[in-house]
């Protein structure tokens, strides 16, 4: 994936949950355990419509948008998608809305995109 293109996807996934504003993300299924199908990339990728799979939509949008931090810089443990949201404890803790993941992204958008100015990833 291309810089600019993964820009753009983890931007389409900030700026939906920019629409989504102070409801509540459910980060873990009644029966406890987290999945990537329920939370909010789960949903994001009900809204974008992508492919199901053997996985799940969810953990399908996982792996993009994995793909896509790698492509702007964006190694483990500095994102909010591969870091804290990652980590069910931490998600319910720090991002219990929408609103509230919205504005974390844009801070890994910024840093995405000082990288891509900075040449510190291949185009």
């Amino acid at each position: 994936m291309k810089p600019h293109n993964a820009l753009k996807l983890i931007e389409s996934f900030r700026d939906y949950c920019l629409t989504r504003g102070k409801d509540q993300i459910v980060h873990k299924v009644p029966g406890g355990w987290a999945s990537w199908n329920t939370c909010a990339v789960g949903q994001f990728a009900d809204y974008k419509k992508i492919k199901k799979g053997d996985a799940g939509r969810g953990n399908n949008m996982y792996e993009k948008l994995l793909t896509a931090y790698k492509a702007v810089g964006i190694s483990y443990g500095i994102g909010v998608l591969l870091y804290k949201l990652g980590d069910t404890r931490t998600a319910e803790k720090h991002y219990p809305t929408f609103d509230k993941l919205a504005k974390a992204l844009t801070k890994d958008i910024k840093t995405g995109m000082g990288n891509i100015k900075a040449n510190k990833v291949k185009a």
